[in-house]
């Protein structure tokens, strides 16, 4: 949530809960886009057959995300046809402990701990995407620091 201004004469308890809510709806967001994302992927013969498989996760799950009705019936993945904030629903489809397993989603400090996840599984450099510059900014500079103060 960034820029938001809430209308005068709010008082703090009515403050907290519009900020809570807005939070909470930032971060569904969030979640949707980034589930949305993952579509393209698990879409793409071959490719989402073997994620799935590297994985180790369910190829019925697979087949079930891929039948959604909304990605039925197109001769191209939904990249193609729709935006991400149009992938909502399908978006759902897929499950969070796939995401959550193999994306940095979350804080500062959860995109650092799936980082070093990665760098202790061997991999010498490690990419970012779907984040804005500023998302990527304070991930790269609590990544950098010294690993006794990292967030």
């Amino acid at each position: 949530m960034e820029g938001v201004l809430l209308v005068p004469n709010l008082t703090p308890h009515a403050t907290r809960a519009a900020v809570t809510r807005l939070r909470d709806a930032c971060e569904s967001l969030g979640r949707e886009l980034c589930h949305a994302r993952a579509l393209t992927y698990l879409q793409a013969p071959g490719y989402g057959d073997a994620l799935v498989a590297a994985n180790g996760r369910d190829p019925e799950r697979l087949a079930a995300i891929r039948s959604h009705a909304q990605l039925t019936g197109h001769q191209t993945i939904a990249d193609n046809v729709f935006h991400r904030s149009e992938l909502a629903e399908p978006a759902r489809a897929v499950p969070d402990e796939w995401m959550q397993s193999s994306c940095a989603i979350g804080s500062v400090a959860d995109g650092v701990e799936k980082l070093a996840a990665y760098r202790d599984a061997g991999a010498d450099e490690i990419v970012t995407y779907g984040s804005t510059p500023q998302q990527n900014a304070g991930l790269a500079a609590a990544w950098s620091a010294p690993a006794g103060s990292r967030v």
